[in-house]
């Protein structure tokens, strides 16, 4: 299911969006096994989610849907995947923004994934909302491509312009690539070539945060655990942020986090 418009869409907890013509708003529903839960988590589903739109992304020129398949022009689009369910964006409006920089990203689009049980099955609807045309209220895809047009006409003087993303073809691209995420998963967990893959679009590699969950702890971002996909962190400490063995596992549904302060919180 697609809108062209969103008056009140539903985010984490009590958020509500308003979305405009030019967003990319769609929903779908994914019957997952129960028997599949031991090798392929339930929970992983929201980071399959992210997967397919940054790689929806990364090979919108391309015809192949395979996973980590060949990319195109699209390929160095800078988009980034932030801890649980949001999609972020080298920020166009900041003038010389290095993308290596986790600072200089917007949110540009976000997940929401709802889930119920019943006869061998669990029924999820995938929520997906994103900034394709639109540049209000944060930024859009299409700006950040402008952006990325004019920053390599400045080193390539043979290469045209990347064309606009239209919202038909970039739906079009992240079903196919959910389709073949999805597959994978069944098949193997989330585990290997996957978790590789949604690692190269993270945004928080060893990125150090206070856990306000944990008695203000500093502890430094490894990862996602394999089993139940929680975030993983190791606590540090010393201005030389050095790890001490003691490790966190944080739930998605439990915990917020606010990128920019660095702060992970209890979610109200």
């Amino acid at each position: 299911m697609t809108a062209t418009r969103q008056l009140s869409g539903r985010g984490r907890g009590s958020n509500v969006w308003i979305s405009p013509a030019g967003s990319l708003m769609f929903s779908f529903v994914l019957r997952h096994p129960l028997k599949l839960n031991a090798t392929a988590p339930v929970v992983f589903i929201q980071y399959l989610a992210a997967l397919a739109v940054a790689e929806g992304i990364k090979t919108y020129d391309q015809q192949d849907s395979s996973m980590g398949g060949r990319r195109g022009r699209y390929r160095d689009v800078p988009i980034k995947l932030k801890w649980p369910n949001d999609i972020y964006v080298l920020d166009p409006s900041k003038s010389g923004a290095d993308p290596s920089d986790r600072n200089s990203y917007t949110k540009v689009g976000g997940i929401l994934v709802n889930s119920s049980y019943s006869g061998g099955d669990y029924t999820l609807v995938v929520g997906i909302g994103l900034n394709v045309t639109n540049a209000a209220p944060t930024t859009s895809f299409n700006a950040v491509l402008d952006a990325h047009n004019i920053s390599t006409s400045t080193t390539s003087r043979t290469k045209s312009p990347l064309p606009p993303f239209t919202v038909e073809k970039l739906l079009a691209r992240i079903l196919s690539q959910f389709s073949n995420l999805y597959t994978t998963f069944c098949r193997s967990g989330f585990g290997g070539e996957l978790e590789n893959l949604y690692y190269s679009h993270w945004l928080h590699t060893d990125q150090v945060v206070t856990l306000e969950t944990d008695g203000d702890a500093r502890a430094r971002l490894i990862g996602i655990t394999s089993d139940w996909g929680l975030l993983r962190a190791e606590e540090v400490t010393g201005q030389a942020e050095r790890g001490t063995g003691r490790y966190f596992a944080l739930q998605t549904d439990s915990n917020s986090f606010d990128f920019f302060k660095g702060l992970i919180k209890r979610k109200l």
